[in-house]
């Protein structure tokens, strides 16, 4: 198969710049095989041990491990940043705070799986990171990519989920499949939270584990941030998949990095400044009942 020629700075320039407008899969499989006709796509691989969160935003705990992965039916595939209506993937990030703060259209009082995940076995990811080792062509193209799959809200969902299943379909070393999409969270900046688009075979193999999972209660709302109070602690049966549930005590809670408590130290102790804080002794704390 003959390949494209090489665009030059003006042409990639003018190509790159009908990217965001792309609604077709054919269409924007045809311009990004331009793009990237003479680069070569940023592939990062972790080593096993990865951890991730992943955050569902749900009013219910869960009862099987299946219960925190991705959904198993099409029809509850909804388009995504890096995936296509009826196509399931993984979604997880590097930092539980950045995963709940991307939970859209909550409100106090509604529930919120949070699971802790670790790769099994190294992962292999296509970057669309902006490197600053990147040639300018590279930089250019992923700095284009980057704003699209990190853009606050829906926008460009669709332009991100069309370059996703390009990248999914694309080989490299040892014509090998990709495993997942490592992209810039909407949330945060200098690509300090990242989060992962996973290829849902690299579930299903066993590649991932699930190594913790717990039930919060959102108490409150600051600036798009959420507050937690962790409600339930998640107990994994490994040889049965099944998950049953450990009652938290009261104690204090998940407060967004907006919000702070202070103390005054006076003879009874240290006193909270806000009257509404309970203070809970731990050695006080009842032993934890199972629910």
């Amino acid at each position: 198969m003959a390949k494209n020629k090489k665009l030059s700075s003006s042409e990639f320039s003018f190509v790159l710049k009908k990217i965001k407008h792309i609604t077709s899969m054919d269409v924007m499989t045809n311009h990004l095989k331009k793009l990237t006709n003479d680069l070569t796509l940023q592939i990062k691989q972790v080593e096993s041990g990865q951890q991730m969160y992943r955050v569902i935003h749900i009013n219910s705990r869960g009862e099987t491990v299946s219960e925190f992965s991705y959904p198993p039916i099409k029809e509850h595939c909804s388009a995504g940043r890096c995936n296509l209506t009826g196509e399931a993937v993984f979604y997880a990030g590097t930092h539980m705070g950045t995963c709940v703060d991307e939970i859209k259209n909550a409100k106090i009082g509604d529930g919120v799986r949070v699971s802790v995940w670790a790769t099994e076995k190294p992962i292999n990811l296509y970057s669309v990171i902006v490197s600053e080792n990147s040639a300018n062509k590279e930089k250019k193209l992923y700095s284009l990519w980057a704003k699209l799959f990190s853009n606050q809200g829906n926008g460009y969902y669709r332009q991100s989920s069309l370059i996703s299943k390009w990248l999914f379909e694309q080989k490299y070393f040892d014509d090998n499949l990709i495993d997942g999409i490592l992209y810039p969270s909407a949330i945060g900046n200098n690509n300090q939270a990242q989060n992962f688009a996973i290829r849902t075979s690299y579930i299903d193999d066993g590649s991932l584990k699930l190594v913790s999972c717990d039930y919060y209660q959102i108490n409150s709302i600051t600036n798009d941030s959420y507050g937690l109070t962790k409600k339930f602690n998640g107990e994994i049966e490994s040889s049965t998949s099944k998950i049953s549930w450990v009652e938290e005590p009261p104690t204090s809670a998940i407060l967004p990095p907006q919000q702070c408590v202070k103390f005054t130290a006076t003879e009874q102790g240290w006193v909270p400044d806000n009257p509404n804080i309970e203070i809970i002794n731990p050695v006080a704390i009842a032993p934890r009942k199972l629910i």
